[in-house]
């Protein structure tokens, strides 16, 4: 008789052999009938298990088992098992696995996943919606709903995470983007009767469509402005002359380069072209009237755009030469310089092109992505210039570059510049094959940056043409009536997202004046013979040496003297600076 001591730890080594034993692919009897042993017990009788136990097991394979697998002794219930003994209850039982079929093994089912959640990022204006989402892991395709709708028909590949669909008529009042996951299931229905096994036709599996993932957006981010088309502006003179109004003479800020506004103030760069440093005045737009202007010149080297960050209630500044690649940033309030800080162009290896830009020639701030919108001076990937470069308003770090194909097209002299959620606007005076001021209107595919609108640091590194097809050409040009070159641009935005434009004008011209001079005049003298030189064939007054037949006359002789007189000659290079309405667009 053996104590229940020894008949535990017997019931312990039965089991661990049998563990082995299974993972070796041996059967219970043969490993006793190689040592030439019998078996002290029937292997049926080691292979006692609950129904319930086993359905448990059979639903818990999952498709990446290979192998017959046994669980641990620590993962095996007590109270699922039966007694091995049923007069002896304390001991524990031995449990032998059921080998999994070879065709669960081939063809394994897909876990069922519980619906997910996507993130969306979308935009919206009058022609296309750009949906921006987030890859869900195993995705075999999405499907994009505006306002309920499918928006196309055909399936979205879910390798993309980005999609842009004309809207055509859809209600730009209800905003509501939906996406759909899907991907392929093992079908738990059989559909033949050569089936090998459920959800398999002919030893293959069904696969099925399961949508596991989904996202909703209702507040749509929607592009108010209106799509522009070319035209003729008209420029109402408002009455102001800056270098005037600032007070400089001809040789000080005379000359009005970069432009900006806060909605409420009008701020104008005056440059010097002789010392190339600058002063902002300051003017209210509902009465033209001067609030305030630099007590002293800045250094800010030329100064050809400027802009205000509403963030940060700052003006900021490109220049030239040694600061064409820093940004000069100014208080509106006391119109003095707070700080200077050079770009960063660390993402500017965008397709494999690790360059540093030849600077920045105009900017422009975007409140709604907070970023810098820029014109490059030279870009030296492509070889030409007023490309456009997108900066964190927060690091100063390019997060984007926009070609730009309008130099060709466009090649005067290019100015200021502006921008709003939609478009760039590139001002060019006359020049090359440009005959009049002119606005360049760049839709420069914003949908690009919002993953930044949406909080995110995944900076954009590919480059993209501007224009929602890749074309990189204009969308509209506004032609300005103004003869002279007009330097600055500027905008504030009405409720309905129109914007009412303004310029300003630089006119140079000379300043001519009137002094007494002396000056040599020639007057009669007496009357001489002159002969005429066969050989020179000019007149002389030298007599011939020999007997002369040839032709002589009498002439005046003239002689010179000092007299006083008025002349009229250039004094200086006069400077005035203009500033013009040109329409709501």
């Amino acid at each position: 008789m053996i104590s229940k001591e020894a008949a535990k730890r017997l019931s312990v080594m039965l089991l661990a052999l049998v563990m082995t034993l299974s993972m070796t692919g041996y059967s219970f009897v043969e490993a006793f009938a190689e040592d030439g042993d019998e078996p002290a017990a029937s292997e049926e009788s080691l292979k006692k298990e609950t129904s319930e136990e086993a359905d448990s097991k059979e639903a818990g394979a999952s498709e990446e088992q290979t192998d017959n697998v046994v669980e641990s002794p620590e993962e095996v219930r007590q109270d699922e098992a039966e007694p091995a003994d049923e007069t002896n209850p304390s001991e524990e039982p031995v449990i032998v696995p059921e080998e999994i079929p070879e065709e669960t093994l081939q063809s394994p089912a897909m876990e069922a996943a519980e619906p997910g959640e996507i993130k969306i990022r979308a935009s919206i204006d009058e022609s296309f919606i750009s949906v921006f989402w987030t890859k869900a892991e195993g995705a075999a395709y999405y499907k994009v709903f505006l306002n309920n709708e499918t928006v196309e028909s055909k399936k979205i590949d879910g390798t993309e995470d980005k999609c842009i669909i004309p809207l055509g008529n859809a209600d730009l009042a209800v905003n509501k983007v939906r996406i759909e996951a899907y991907r392929q299931k093992q079908s738990s229905e059989s559909t033949s009767a050569d089936n090998n096994a459920e959800g398999s036709v002919n030893g293959q599996p069904v696969m099925t469509d399961e949508k596991f993932a989904e996202g909703v957006t209702d507040n749509v981010n929607v592009i108010k402005r209106g799509k522009l088309s070319s035209s003729n502006t008209a420029a109402a003179y408002l009455g102001l002359n800056l270098r005037t109004l600032l007070g400089e003479g001809n040789d000080g800020c005379a000359v009005a380069q970069g432009a900006a506004t806060d909605g409420t103030y009008a701020y104008y760069m005056m440059t010097s072209s002789t010392t190339q440093k600058g002063r902002v005045i300051k003017i209210r737009l509902s009465d033209s009237a001067v609030i305030n202007y630099s007590p002293q010149p800045i250094s800010i080297h030329h100064a050809n755009g400027m802009t205000y960050d509403s963030k940060r209630n700052q003006l900021v500044c490109v220049g030239y030469g040694s600061y064409r690649h820093q940004l000069t940033f100014i208080d509106p309030n006391s119109l003095t310089i707070t700080s200077q800080q050079e770009v960063k162009y660390s993402h500017a290896d965008m397709e494999g092109h690790n360059y540093t830009p030849n600077g920045m020639a105009a900017i422009a701030y975007v409140e709604k992505y907070n970023v810098y919108v820029t014109r490059e001076r030279g870009d030296l990937v492509s070889g030409g210039v007023n490309d456009i470069m997108v900066f964190d308003a927060d690091t100063l770090e390019m997060i984007g570059y926009v070609r730009t194909k309008v130099t060709k097209e466009f090649n005067g002299t290019y100015q200021s510049m502006d921008a709003d959620e939609k478009y760039v606007y590139f001002l060019i005076s006359p020049g090359g094959n440009v005959k009049n001021n002119i606005v360049v209107c760049l839709d420069w595919n914003s949908e690009n940056l919002l993953p930044v609108l949406n909080g995110e640091k995944s900076y954009i590194k590919e480059l993209w043409y501007a224009n929602n097809d890749g074309s990189g050409t204009k969308d509209a040009v506004l032609t300005i009536p103004i003869a002279q070159e007009s330097e600055g641009i500027f905008h504030t935005t009405n409720a309905d997202g129109s914007g009412n434009f303004y310029v300003s004008e630089y006119y140079g011209r000379w300043h001519y004046k009137t002094v007494t001079k002396k000056v040599k005049v020639k007057v009669k003298w007496k009357k001489v013979r002159k002969w005429y030189n066969k050989k020179t064939h000019k007149w002389t007054t030298k007599k011939p040496k020999k007997k002369y037949r040839g032709k002589s006359k009498k002439v005046w002789k003239y002689k010179t003297k000092t007299k006083k007189k008025k002349v009229t000659e250039k004094d200086y290079w006069a400077r005035d600076d203009y500033v013009y309405f040109i329409g709501s667009f």
